[in-house]
């Protein structure tokens, strides 16, 4: 949206918000834009299995997934051999219920270990 034509009762300063309209105004840009509101940073609490992993407290399902592959990485989980798969151990097996998932599933298997 111009700024030129916006309405005189929001002032366009770095970081205002409009409650209303769900908006801000971004200086660099010039110009309003639209507020980030995603599922995704919502916080969520993870299972048991899970808070074995993560740790307990709510957290968005993107740091879950951060956490997880950090996890993944520290411990050398990646398969030599073909890198998009991952092998589970001990903590990992109960929330994969396979020795090896592939990563584009890990999501699907995770998403069942939350409550939003």
């Amino acid at each position: 949206m111009n700024p030129s034509r916006s309405h005189s009762a929001y002032p366009e300063q770095e970081g205002t918000h409009c409650k209303i309209y769900g908006w801000y105004f971004n200086k660099s840009r010039g110009m309003r834009v639209k507020a980030a509101t995603s599922k995704f940073m919502a916080p969520v609490t993870p299972s048991e299995k899970l808070a074995a992993i993560v740790g307990s407290t709510p957290i968005p399902r993107t740091e879950i997934t951060k956490k997880l592959w950090a996890y993944i990485k520290k411990n050398k989980l990646q398969d030599s051999k073909n890198k998009r798969n991952i092998n589970a151990d001990d903590k990992l097996r109960p929330i994969f219920k396979k020795d090896q998932v592939s990563m584009f599933d890990t999501t699907k298997l995770v998403s069942k270990q939350v409550v939003s």
